[in-house]
């Protein structure tokens, strides 16, 4: 992994020509955030399970591929932050799977482009049950921009994009039996603030901050960040005060609101933006039970969304080869490749959620292997349910194999799940 610096901030970076990055690679269940949230070239990569937020105006994730690579884009979450023109996931290249992912728009640029590729080679292999949710109802947002040419704005009623309103819609993945995104939605997911700010001097030339009882003074207020009508709240206080001007050029920042502070505003203030609906300021992370949230317990059927897939490492000459050049993947040397077999979409039931002693226990690469015990999530995104009490596999159920026989795919697979789920 790498770190940008600067400007450009890559939250995780992975690049083949870099010498410390020549085997591919596994990314499963993280938290990344960044001007960049993601950042991968030319390699086999499956990417599971992921919360990603990126913030400013370059693509919150970039996956730069060749004819040779193969990436999996699976149950993620990314959400994405910026006033001014950008895309979410930005594919350069062909040989995409992209399944059950939420992607999240939460802000009214500019432009937004949700999926957007860059030529007509950047076709992905397949895009299937996929939900966009636009919780800023932008109208600037283009759902999928194919081949960097044709912008759709939505999904139509076969759930392919398109440009609304639409019954049937067009096949953007190379074959045409798995074009399928879903859904599309407005509304949060659960409560929270559609921007964060702080307060500061901004650039209006003087020497120090000029905020009073009904003005506060930010870096920067362009872009559309602050709208007339809509709520902020000062320093975490829990009062809903409406924006009732905005002085907002390049030489000033400044936003007035009412009803008004009992003393002067204060420099290195947070500033929350509400939004026009959202003036409960409780701190809420549930999950609401919105049209949005009702798309989400759709995820992979268990067995029949289930199958049997390849993850090729990188190449040896032999076992020893293969142990030696990638020790944690534990692959399989076969015909100068070290592989491993894998159920798919299950993943590893890793030792910090498992009991002492437990049995079925994996080797630790992430993948759900033969003989393990691994997790499954049903729904659409990276959350996967969750228990109140009990710890480490108390908190997991095991999937009756009577309704989930995965043994025909895999020998010896125990598929658990999270006893609660919020959808």
């Amino acid at each position: 992994m790498t770190a940008g610096t600067g400007s450009n901030k890559n939250g995780v970076k992975f690049e083949l020509s870099e010498p410390a990055y020549t085997g591919n690679v596994v990314l499963l269940y993280n938290t990344i955030g960044g001007t960049r949230s993601l950042d991968i070239k030319s390699l086999e990569a499956i990417v599971q399970g992921n919360f990603f937020e990126s913030t400013l105006d370059s693509p919150g994730i970039s996956i730069n591929a060749n004819s040779n690579s193969k990436f999996h884009f699976f149950q993620n979450l990314i959400h994405r932050k910026s006033a001014g023109e950008s895309t979410l996931f930005y594919i350069y290249g062909p040989s995409q799977q992209i399944y059950y992912n939420i992607f999240l728009l939460d802000f009214a640029p500019i432009k937004m482009y949700g999926i957007r590729e860059s030529s007509a080679t950047a076709d992905p292999e397949a895009l299937v049950d996929n939900v966009f949710i636009d919780y800023a109802a932008s109208s600037s947002l283009n759902l999928y921009y194919d081949e960097n040419v044709t912008p759709y704005t939505g999904i139509c009623d076969d759930g392919k994009p398109g440009n609304l309103p639409c019954a049937t819609g067009e096949d953007v993945a190379v074959a045409t039996s798995e074009n399928k995104l879903t859904a599309q939605a407005s509304g949060p997911l659960f409560p929270g603030p559609k921007f964060s700010d702080i307060t500061k001097d901004g650039p209006d030339g003087s020497t120090g901050y000029n905020g009073t009882t009904s003005r506060i003074e930010v870096p920067d207020c362009q872009h559309g960040r602050y709208v007339i009508g809509e709520f902020i709240e000062y320093d975490l206080d829990g009062v809903a005060r409406q924006i009732t001007g905005v002085d907002c050029t390049g030489t000033s920042s400044f936003i007035d609101f009412n009803p008004a502070l009992t003393s002067n505003s204060q420099v290195n203030k947070p500033i929350r933006l509400w939004g026009s609906q959202q003036t409960n300021y409780s701190e809420n992370t549930h999950v609401l039970l919105s049209t949005a949230t009702t798309l989400l317990n759709q995820g992979p059927a268990c067995p029949d969304d289930f199958s049997v897939k390849t993850f090729t490492w990188g190449t040896a000459a032999d076992q020893a080869g293969c142990d030696s050049t990638y020790p944690h993947a534990r692959s399989i040397f076969d015909s100068g490749s070290c592989v491993t077999p894998y159920l798919y979409p299950a993943t590893e039931l890793m030792p910090e959620d498992s009991l002492p002693g437990q049995a079925g226990l994996g080797n630790g690469n992430g993948l759900c292997e033969a003989g393990e015990t691994c997790i499954y999530n049903p729904n659409i995104g990276a959350y996967a349910g969750h228990s109140i009490n009990g710890s480490g596999s108390q908190r997991l159920s095991e999937v009756v194999s009577a309704t989930c026989d995965v043994s025909s795919l895999l020998p010896g697979v125990v598929l658990m799940k999270y006893g609660l789920n919020g959808y």
